[in-house]
């Protein structure tokens, strides 16, 4: 009994050791940048080769290329699809990479390779490497030690609140909203003056999470509960019109993240 109960214990901690290491170093973002270790180390790379928003752009595969070779020795694929994402109006509210060249669609079409891709900073994305330096984060060695990255950005653009993130890891998970830039800078500027002291307060400044597609929150009741708890469900309803005389019904918003072509294909 007693080996059995060793060999339980050690198969525990060892699941905890590995549990643990997939959520700081893969699928869940630090609270402090909203950022996932791949994609911090894209935007680092990239503000290494001051790629700015005013500044050229240069391919994908290039900076892929470079991010796996510095700091990220996995697949390339990973990599550019990491890039890709940072990228799309339609799945992140306030795009941190701007690519030129096809980044995929809102119907579900996948973005051209690597090679045909070319890209740079968003302003966005610049604001949160403003000021990365040892003296101003913490600085960690790389995979080989023959470098170092940050292992979090300054982040002068509140990019937890306002781009969201989904991230799944074993035994944990994180689903943060989106939110519009001006009302949360509205609410920063509250809670740092001392003006904002409720849920209550906070949601008269901002009412509930902005998606980049719109669409209708159908019980926003619910909002208050999920703010003051940190955890709720809501349910968002894409905005139509019917035409009874074409019969056809004309779509203008859409739920967040919801292929859109293959929704209607199955509505069909």
């Amino acid at each position: 009994i007693t080996v059995k109960s060793n060999m339980i214990s050690k198969g525990t901690h060892d699941f905890m050791s590995y549990a643990g290491a997939v959520i700081k170093s893969r699928a869940i973002p630090c609270a402090e940048d909203n950022l996932k270790p791949v994609q911090r180390r894209i935007l680092y790379t990239m503000a290494e080769d001051k790629l700015w928003n005013k500044g050229k752009t240069v391919k994908c595969a290039k900076v892929t290329g470079e991010v796996m070779g510095k700091y990220h020795p996995h697949g390339d694929a990973s990599i550019y699809d990491a890039m890709i994402h940072m990228s799309q109006p339609w799945k992140i509210r306030y795009p941190l990479i701007e690519i030129q060249g096809n980044n995929g669609s809102l119907n579900g079409d996948g973005p051209a390779a690597q090679r045909y891709t070319e890209c740079k900073l968003t302003l966005a994305g610049e604001y949160l490497l403003k000021n990365v330096d040892p003296d101003i984060v913490p600085y960690s060695a790389n995979y080989d030690d023959t470098l170092t990255e940050p292992e979090l950005l300054p982040s002068m653009f509140p990019n937890v609140l306002c781009n969201g993130t989904l991230g799944i890891a074993v035994g944990m998970s994180c689903s943060l909203l989106p939110h519009n830039l001006n009302e949360v800078v509205k609410l920063l500027i509250g809670v740092a003056k001392d003006e904002v002291k409720t849920v209550k307060e906070a949601l008269a400044i901002m009412p509930g999470p902005d998606f980049p597609l719109g669409g209708i929150v159908t019980d926003g009741y619910k909002l208050e509960q999920a703010y003051a708890s940190g955890q709720g469900t809501i349910t968002l309803r894409a905005r139509h019109e019917i035409d009874s005389k074409t019969n056809t019904i004309t779509f203008s918003e859409f739920p967040y993240l919801v292929d859109v072509e293959t929704r209607i294909i199955k509505a069909i």
